[in-house]
């Protein structure tokens, strides 16, 4: 029970969403439904990160482009485009897929009506946006949990399993009593335990918990 809840709480998840998978030492996080994609505060976050890299007189004049809409001429949006991207330009960036450039396209584009274009527009005048994001049911996945000797004593039958399974079997027969079982695995040891271990991303995770040291491995 001690290594669930551990794991658990390294997830930062309640008790009930971790359940016991094949053994003692593996478990299963339990499916949820999540929403899927950039919340309203990631939008929020983003145009007050990028109202900072601007003067006053960019914003006013995001601001006023944006009050008189479709009347202001193409040639005067792309001066004003052309204008801001300069001072932008070498700004540092502001988040991830919704950086600098992009943020003052969808402000200054009339003709573009999508989502982001639209939830940008709203937010520069303080405006509240829905959180239109699909719920979606997601595997957490399935996740090892072992002390330090189960996990080296894991790591040796992992490396074991590999040499029987995936070396040898490639080796003619008169040269497979010549391979050197422990100089080949003295080498793989040096990609860590993650490597063998965690057969979802190779890491190796750890946590302090009832005064002992657990390691954890995702192992789908």
């Amino acid at each position: 029970m001690s290594k669930l809840k551990a794991l658990a709480k390294h997830l930062n998840l309640k008790i009930g969403e971790v359940e016991e998978g094949f053994d003692e030492d593996n478990f299963v996080v339990k499916s949820r439904k999540v929403r899927e994609g950039d919340s309203p505060k990631y939008y929020y976050d983003s145009i007050e990160e990028f109202k900072k890299l601007l003067d006053k007189k960019s914003i006013n004049k995001i601001s006023a482009f944006l009050t008189l809409g479709s009347s202001v001429s193409e040639e005067t949006r792309d001066k004003i485009y052309k204008n801001i991207k300069t001072q932008i330009k070498d700004k540092p960036v502001v988040k991830d897929w919704l950086y600098n450039e992009s943020i003052l396209y969808w402000l200054l584009d009339n003709e573009n009506t999508n989502k982001t274009s639209l939830k940008v527009k709203k937010i520069w005048f303080g405006k509240v946006i829905k959180d239109d994001r699909e719920l979606v049911e997601r595997n957490e996945g399935e996740y090892m949990v072992l002390t330090e000797d189960e996990a080296d004593e894991k790591w040796e039958e992992e490396l074991e399993a590999y040499i029987d399974e995936i070396i040898l079997p490639e080796l003619p027969e008169t040269a497979q009593n010549y391979f050197d079982r422990e100089s080949w695995k003295s080498d793989a040891r040096t990609d860590g335990r993650g490597h063998s271990l965690n057969r979802y991303d190779g890491t190796e995770e750890s946590i302090e918990f009832e005064n002992e040291t657990l390691y954890i491995y995702r192992t789908n």
